[in-house]
């Protein structure tokens, strides 16, 4: 009897080693290899590039205008009255044809349309005067200092142009026949996420003379316009 038990346990083990041997195929064809990872996408990265050759800007304007209390006594109201911050817009366009050192300059021009009104009310929003309206109309050439390179740069400029500013009853007709020579003077800076289109910023100051009144428009003191723009600039 005792000669029988290793006889009976090695052909258990036999058995057991076949059938494993058997099923290790099988396993091996249902499993599926394993597939590579996805690949990944590459980032967009811009190379810098030199400034320009040009650049156009289209920005929304803020153009802000003064209480003043002479040009309230002109119009025989009381100065906070006077409108404030206005909306407008401001277009421009450059050319760089030339760099010298780490600047690049810049030659160009921008034209700027801005207006605010405003009508005093009483707390149930009852008017309780007339409607004033503020306007800056302005064409300058520019000269550009810029700096960093076609993928985002920095710049200060100014040029002396031409403006029209007036601050008016809304019943009074507008004349844009009164211009008066105009400095301005500001900085921005452009950032370009895509090669030919970047998200883009000015803050400019206008610095008008006095203008004597006309048969229509009341006089202006010398005053300095300070507009604010954001847009995008295409290259």
């Amino acid at each position: 009897m005792a000669s029988r038990g290793p006889s009976a346990a090695a052909f258990l083990a036999v058995v057991v080693l076949a059938a494993s041997l058997r099923a290790a195929p099988a396993l091996a064809q249902q499993t599926p290899p394993a597939s590579p990872p996805p690949a990944q996408a590459e980032p967009t990265v811009l190379t810098p590039t030199p400034i320009g050759p040009f650049a156009i800007d289209v920005h929304g304007a803020l153009p802000r205008f003064d209480q003043s209390g002479f040009t309230a006594g002109e119009l025989g109201v009381v100065k906070t009255t006077l409108p404030t911050w206005g909306l407008g817009v401001q277009l421009g366009a450059h050319w760089y044809p030339l760099r010298i050192a780490k600047v690049t300059v810049g030659i160009g021009g921008s034209m700027l349309f801005g207006r605010a009104r405003k009508t005093p009310t009483d707390a149930d929003g009852n008017a309780t005067g007339p409607t004033i309206e503020s306007r800056l109309i302005a064409l300058s050439p520019q000269l550009s200092l810029n700096f960093g390179t076609g993928t985002g740069w920095s710049y200060i400029s100014g040029g002396i142009g031409r403006s029209v500013f007036d601050t008016r009853l809304d019943t009074t007709p507008a004349d844009n026949s009164r211009k008066v020579r105009t400095i301005d003077f500001g900085g921005g800076a452009r950032w370009f996420a895509k090669p030919h289109l970047a998200f883009s910023l000015d803050l400019r100051f206008y610095s008008i003379p006095a203008q004597p009144a006309t048969a229509t428009l009341t006089a202006t003191p010398k005053t300095t316009r300070m507009v604010f723009s954001a847009g995008i600039s295409i290259k």
